[in-house]
């Protein structure tokens, strides 16, 4: 205050000194910031005097605080169209505003003469924005990377119907609780509604779409149904992972089962991690697909039953015949099942991976035809296991299975390094006679009957050290039946 006053008496000083020569005249624009500075110029020289109240003082003070607060909450006393900034191909690249209070964000289908085709990305990114609107007639085309990423306030949010392209990490971590993505949409970007923890329903009408975007829903901790269309090829890597209230999904225009995923026809691929960790999923119904991926169906604990859309079996894990590579650790939990069936054709092997079925607690295990079984591969609580025809059994494929009481196969070429390795209840298998190798201690820890035909005697596959000092190997001629 002391400074405010010093300044006004030196500004009224002057003003008298002017008013005291005759011949000068006191501009008025001095008069008038005199009257803005809340300084009064009466009289003659001995009248000249600075009438200042502190009635007045806090007045100014106040209407300069009230308009400073309305400035605030309106975001410059400016329409929003005035705020934006928009190349000539018509995407918005810029809103010259460094306030954040923006709440109800209008975008118009026009700027300036200049339509609207899109967003560039990062524009709006980290704002309090609570509510997007597109104008009607709208002709938005793309929303660009991070456009709208971090608005934590954001609930309502409507996309134009002419929209085709949904950025990376294009509204990741916004507060949205439901979402309609336009029939016009090819391509939801990776991450792009990812952290959105108050999603709860999504419904894609879009026949163009065929994939979805890595992480694209990834931690949507709320999330509970999901609409697909019939054209959906990929499901990329963690795009629904840690979904955890996750349990159904329908299909466009078709009815809807209650917790049941019924993955769409056209289906190719289901990413890594798909589904990681959606514990409430208990049914997944799919037609056609060719791979399933590392961690696809991990730690969905409910998981009871899973296969061909009409001929689903309860407490089974059926894989129909045409996927071909089942991911490391693709499937676990908790509930128990009566049976894991592979059904690979002799033309379409299979390749299983490392741990795919090893947190699954099957007795039974059927396998048509496998190119490779990988480490531990199997449940540990496998009892019996039948294969037709297996290139190779990898090494400790079959270690961890404890509770095995019997195997067949009609055909294997290989068994690797420590395959049967551990202490279980089989105690004969029998070796087709296309074996073309055994690996050493491929039988490791076994006291077990081996049958095997005897020409493969004379090719010293017998003389092979296949067991190990804690065990007992017996050789047996299956073209006799007899002990060698």
């Amino acid at each position: 205050m002391k400074a405010k006053l010093s300044w006004r008496r030196l500004f009224s000083s002057f003003l008298a000194f002017a008013m005291t020569l005759s011949t000068v005249a006191v501009p008025q624009n001095l008069v008038l910031a005199s009257q803005l500075a809340g300084i009064e110029i009466v009289g003659n020289d001995d009248e000249k005097k600075e009438i200042e109240s502190e009635e007045n003082s806090e007045s100014i003070s106040e209407e300069t605080s009230s308009e400073k607060t309305s400035d605030k909450n309106n975001v410059l006393n400016v329409p929003q169209e005035d705020l934006f900034e928009i190349d000539e191909n018509g995407i918005i690249y810029n809103f010259n505003t460094g306030s954040n209070n923006i709440k109800d964000l209008f975008i118009p289908k026009e700027i300036r003469g200049t339509i609207v085709k899109g967003i560039a990305d990062s524009v709006f990114v980290g704002r309090n924005i609570e509510s997007i609107a597109f104008e009607e007639g709208s002709q938005v085309i793309s929303i660009g990377n991070n456009a709208f990423r971090n608005n934590q306030n954001l609930t309502n949010l409507e996309l134009p119907d002419t929209l085709q392209t949904i950025g990376n990490n294009a509204f990741e971590n916004t507060n949205i609780s439901s979402l309609t993505i336009p029939s016009q949409v090819t391509t939801i970007g990776d991450y792009a509604f990812s952290e959105c923890k108050s999603l709860q329903t999504v419904t894609i009408e879009s026949n163009n779409l065929t994939s979805i975007g890595n992480y694209a829903f990834n931690h949507c901790t709320n999330l509970e149904k999901v609409v697909l269309p019939n054209s959906i090829q990929n499901i990329g890597n963690y795009a629904f992972g840690s979904c955890s209230k996750l349990s159904t999904i329908s299909i466009l225009g078709q009815q809807v089962t209650e917790n049941v995923l019924h993955l769409p026809e056209s289906l190719q691929t289901i990413g890594n991690g798909a589904f990681y960790k959606c514990a409430n999923v208990e049914t997944v119904k799919i037609k056609s697909i060719q791979t399933i991926g590392e961690y696809a169906f991990y730690e969905c604990k409910n998981l009871k039953t899973f296969g061909i859309q009409d001929k689903l079996e309860e407490n089974k894990i059926v894989i129909p015949n045409g996927i071909t590579n089942i991911g490391m650790f693709a499937f676990s939990t908790e509930q128990p099942l009566e049976e894991i069936r592979i059904e690979a054709a002799k033309d379409n092997p299979v390749y299983i991976g490392d741990y795919s079925f090893f947190s699954c607690t099957a007795k039974n295990i059927v396998i048509g035809n496998a190119s490779t079984i990988e480490t531990r591969a199997i449940s540990p609580a496998v009892e019996n296991i039948q294969i037709d025809t297996v290139d190779t059994i990898g090494h400790e494929a079959f270690a961890a299975a404890n509770y095995l009481k019997t195997f067949s196969a009609n055909s294997i070429k290989r068994i690797e390094y420590r395959a049967f390795i551990g202490y279980n209840l089989l105690r004969e298998i029998t070796i087709p006679s296309d074996i073309e190798y055994i690996a050493p201690d491929a039988f490791a820890g076994r006291n077990i009957d081996i049958k095997i035909d005897k020409n493969k005697a004379d090719s010293g596959l017998v003389d092979a050290p296949w067991g190990s000092q804690l065990g007992v190997v017996w050789w047996k001629d299956t073209s006799k039946d007899n002990t060698e």
